[in-house]
Parts: structure tokens; C-alpha cells; sequence
């Protein structure tokens, strides 16, 4: 990746969304618009001194001022979830890649989702996004303890299109 694909972004909201996890609010900088996204795609923050680090998009795509991430520390952590949980505050600026998607979701009558943890990111876009076209859900969600559930009145609107469970 160039330096010059990159795009600066500032922290606008950081809030807890589980235990151990934090939602990050990234905004484009004033009247800029964001490249669009479909549901299951990432990005990479460039962490100062650590590097890039992949982070799945999990706001609603139609949002075009906006990303959303979900990140939880680790104690195994390299630096990144370390860094944006430790040292990244509101009004920090950040540079990201535009999004990609190497898991996008494919065509289907009916769909089957199944996450653990932190993976729910991915997976909760495109519930969303599978719930807005009335297509039939069912996702299944395993945590550790429900302390950990991310992203729960979230979960909570989806349950009224499809199957949410939460092990």
C-alpha cells in the first residue's frame, strides 16, 4: 500500500461495546465522503511504530461520512488493539486504507452465521445487510461470558428479522 491511497480520518466516538471491546467511530475529514463499502469488508490503520493492522467494518454501509470498528485487547496483542484501546483518543487523527472485501457475502434463499467473539464484526454487517433485503437469518454468536457480547441492541433489532442466538 502507497502513501498516497491512504486517507486521514479523525476518532470521533469511542465507547466500551462489551467487555474488553471498543467501537471506534472514524470520521471523514469536513465535506469529505468515505469510498463505499459492502458488508463483510475491512480496513487497515496504520498503527505509528507497528504497522498496518485489518479491522472489519462494522457500521451500515450507507453511511458515507462514517466508518465503524469494534476492537478487543488482547493480551497477545502486537500493538494495534493495544494502541487504539490504550492511546487513541476523540479528535485523533488516523490513516486507513480504503476498504476492501475479501469476504463478501454471496447470493443466497437463506443464510446461516455463525460467530465467536470479536468475530461478530464481519458477520454483524451482513446480517444487517441481509435483514434490510428480508432475506432468511440465522445467526449464532458464542462468547466467552455475556459480559463479552458486543453489539447487543444491535443484536437485539436483528432478532425481530431472523434467528439471533447467543451462546
Amino acid at each position: 500500500m502507497h502513501s498516497h491511497d491512504l486517507i486521514s480520518v479523525s476518532v470521533g466516538e469511542i465507547r466500551p461495546n462489551g467487555e474488553g471491546n471498543l467501537s471506534l467511530i472514524l470520521q471523514a475529514a469536513a465535506g469529505e465522503i468515505l469510498p463505499a463499502y459492502s458488508a463483510g469488508a475491512h480496513i487497515d490503520i496504520i498503527i505509528p511504530g507497528v504497522g498496518p493492522r485489518q479491522y472489519s467494518l462494522c457500521g451500515t454501509p450507507d453511511r458515507s461520512n462514517t466508518y465503524e470498528i469494534c476492537v478487543r485487547l488482547t493480551d497477545a496483542s502486537t500493538g494495534g488493539s493495544r494502541y487504539l484501546h490504550q492511546q487513541v483518543k476523540s479528535g485523533d487523527r488516523l490513516a486507513i486504507s480504503p476498504p476492501r472485501n475479501h469476504f463478501p457475502l454471496p447470493e443466497a434463499g437463506r443464510y446461516l452465521l455463525f460467530a465467536g467473539g470479536i468475530g461478530i464484526t464481519p458477520l454483524l454487517a451482513m446480517a444487517e445487510a441481509i435483514a434490510a433485503r428480508k432475506g432468511a437469518l440465522e445467526l449464532h454468536y458464542y462468547v466467552a461470558s455475556s459480559r463479552q457480547t458486543a453489539f447487543s441492541p444491535r443484536l437485539t433489532q436483528l432478532a425481530a428479522c431472523g434467528t439471533v442466538a447467543i451462546h
